[in-house]
């Protein structure tokens, strides 16, 4: 029985061979758009967001109001007409 070396099972690169860095290869159109998504997301998601959450904090504190002992829901505060 003789014993099978790895090595020469799987072809090499000549040892002479430039090796190009990753950051110096040409992108593709997937990585341009990957790289899209990756900038675009947070924007996206604070436009998205900001409704909710100010929506969420209003409502918070609507309910809030309305529990605490002593206080009667007087409903939305009077607008004082601007000079």
């Amino acid at each position: 029985m003789s014993a099978i070396d790895p090595d020469s099972l799987y072809p090499r690169l000549p040892s002479k061979s430039p090796r190009v860095s990753w950051w110096r290869m040409p992108f593709t159109a997937d990585t341009w758009r990957r790289t899209l998504y990756a900038l675009l997301v947070l924007p996206v998601a604070i436009v998205f967001a900001t409704p909710w959450v100010v929506r969420g904090i209003t409502h918070a504190q609507g309910s809030l109001l309305r529990r605490m002992p002593g206080t009667a829901d007087r409903g939305p505060a009077a607008r004082t007409p601007s000079v």
